[in-house]
């Protein structure tokens, strides 16, 4: 009797626990996230901003190539990342949208936002390539210009609408790999399905398909000319880890994966990593309350590229270049360049090298 009678005072407080933190109310201001933090010194691993589906941005001027000891901790910041890696943009501007629906009267037409800088949702192929861009320049390689079909700058590096073109071609046929997204998450941009398959752009990057042209799904006649050797063939992926349910910030999981992308990114340079969607991205109730923390370990909402790390006494926090541009804070024209997150708050993760290192 007394066994059932503490199980269903268990019961209850569980159900008592799970029904506060869905009522208990959140602060979801953005402002941390968008204002620079101006300090080495991170927040601890459980401090809320680190649920808020976003890492913290970080200013620029605290960042240099290398590894350094700071009265922080220990930072290290690849090679390349700030003197010769070039920054891409997401962002539109209204001007270049009327330019767009004036030239290319794409259908549906696009749509310019005035509300907070998020983005076209083509954070995926712009992150792949960035990272393809990284390791061409850790070649010897010289980077291209190209003339921005998402804001209309003039940007160096591979044309990440060269690998958008290339996903959606190949969604036809293997949709599995390369998923797009239903109608209820069309890009609020241009309204086509939005890709996101990290998967996929990985085997876009390592194992290219044939051909010479691409054509862009959004606006009609305009194609893309590339070559399969700018993109990485000769080189393999190497999965860190993907869809890890990691039970707590400081728990040995998460301690030992931190590890994990630490040795990758000293082992192989740049990273490419996926950022859990949490369920405050549903808005409502989860948007206002501690619901809205949790994490959904199999989907990834956001990609970036990890160009370093952070190690301060209670852990590894990991540096990822954004795709908003030369930014330290949020603006009408981009966002911060460089944010910081735990290990828990990536979906999975991705090295590439050279395949003749592996046989080596």
């Amino acid at each position: 009797m007394r066994r059932k009678w503490l199980a269903g005072v268990g019961a209850v407080l569980l159900l008592s626990a799970m029904v506060l933190f869905v009522i208990l109310g959140v602060d979801r201001s953005t402002e941390v996230l968008d204002q620079p933090h101006a300090s080495l010194v991170m927040p601890p691993m459980d401090a809320d901003v680190w649920f808020q589906g976003q890492g913290l941005p970080l200013e620029r001027s605290l960042l240099a190539e290398g590894t350094h000891e700071t009265s922080a901790g220990r930072i290290r910041i690849l090679p390349y990342v700030l003197t010769g890696l070039p920054y891409k943009n997401n962002e539109e501007t209204e001007s270049w949208v009327e330019h767009i629906n004036r030239r290319y009267r794409p259908d549906p037409p696009w749509q310019f936002r005035s509300g907070r800088r998020m983005g076209h949702y083509k954070c995926l192929s712009l992150s792949a390539s960035t990272v393809r861009d990284w390791l061409h320049l850790q070649k010897g390689e010289t980077l291209q210009s190209y003339t921005s079909m998402l804001n209309g700058d003039t940007e160096q590096g591979l044309n990440p609408k060269i690998l958008d073109s290339l996903y959606y071609a190949q969604a036809e046929d293997d949709p599995e790999l390369f998923p797009l997204t239903g109608e209820k998450h069309f890009d609020p941009v241009s309204g086509v399905p939005v890709p996101f398959g990290m998967r996929g752009f990985v085997r876009l990057l390592t194992d290219p398909p044939n051909g010479s042209e691409a054509a862009d799904v959004s606006l009609p006649g305009v194609t893309y000319s590339w070559n399969p050797e700018a993109l990485l063939p000769g080189y393999e992926a190497v999965e860190i880890f993907r869809g890890i349910v990691f039970e707590s910030p400081l728990h040995d999981v998460t301690t030992k994966v931190a590890q994990q992308v630490r040795d990758a990114i000293d082992s192989y340079g740049i990273l490419y990593a996926g950022i859990r969607v949490r369920f405050s991205a549903s808005g409502g109730v989860f948007n206002r309350s501690r619901a809205g923390d949790i994490p959904l370990p199999f989907l990834t909402g956001h990609a970036v590229a990890i160009v370093g790390w952070i190690e301060q006494p209670d852990g590894l926090y990991f540096v990822y270049r954004e795709t908003f541009g030369e930014y330290d804070e949020t603006t009408p024209r981009g966002g911060p360049a460089y944010r910081v997150y735990p290990v828990f708050g990536f979906s999975e993760m991705y090295a590439f090298r050279r395949s003749s290192e592996r046989a080596s």
